[in-house]
């Protein structure tokens, strides 16, 4: 999770505790962010809930702060952390459905309105909790054989995700040693490409004259 690009915002924040805090909109919020170290691991994508904080100036469009929360956010906005944290439920951790390609945006809210949020839960899940709920049976099943899968298969898994990481990391290289490449190439500035201009007009009339 990347960190904005921001100005009053970020000199506010170095600044430490200040009485234009108040003033600041501060949101701290859970966001889920993948696990490398986990889902190589486990052979499937594992998502960890994080605590993240969002600091915006009032007026300001585009100085803002969004990452992931340190502890100097919580002990400084300690009101809005208090407040975060009321009606903030444990984390999840596991693949969350949202993150799954055998489910469809409507049956993601409708397990999560039963409390089903993650495909683990939802392989667990007991058919007493899951009787009201449309498909049940046949998402279990799909959630359970995947998880079978993903653990007798998690090497080759592993060995995938690893082979695209270095993919996209030589694009990344290739785009980058081609930017540095257009940069170190010499520029001919006007007043250069004039002056041979000159040049060659000046060679060209003593030519003539001899």
């Amino acid at each position: 999770m990347e960190e904005a690009t921001y100005g009053m915002t970020g000199l506010a924040m170095q600044k430490g505790p200040n009485p234009g805090d108040d003033a600041l909109l501060v949101k701290f919020y859970t966001m889920a962010v993948r696990d490398p170290e986990a889902s190589l691991k486990e052979g499937r994508p594992i998502f960890v809930d994080k605590e993240c904080i969002s600091i915006r100036v009032p007026g300001e469009r585009r100085n803002a702060i969004a990452r992931i929360a340190r502890q100097k956010d919580r002990e400084r906005f300690h009101r809005h952390y208090a407040a975060f944290k009321s009606r903030t439920d444990a984390p999840e951790i596991g693949t969350p459905l949202a993150e799954w390609p055998q489910v469809t945006s409507s049956e993601v809210a409708n397990l999560a309105y039963n409390n089903i949020k993650t495909v683990e839960q939802l392989a667990a899940a007991s058919e007493a909790g899951g009787a009201s709920i449309a498909g049940f049976y046949e998402l279990r099943d799909k959630a359970q054989k995947w998880l079978a899968f993903a653990a007798d298969n998690k090497d080759a898994i592993a060995i995938a995700a690893i082979q695209e990481e270095n993919e996209e990391l030589k694009a990344r290289l290739l785009a980058l040693e081609e930017s540095m490449s257009a940069a170190a190439k010499p520029k001919t500035s006007r007043k250069k490409k004039a002056e041979v201009e000159v040049e060659a007009e000046a060679e060209a009339e003593e030519s003539a004259e001899e």
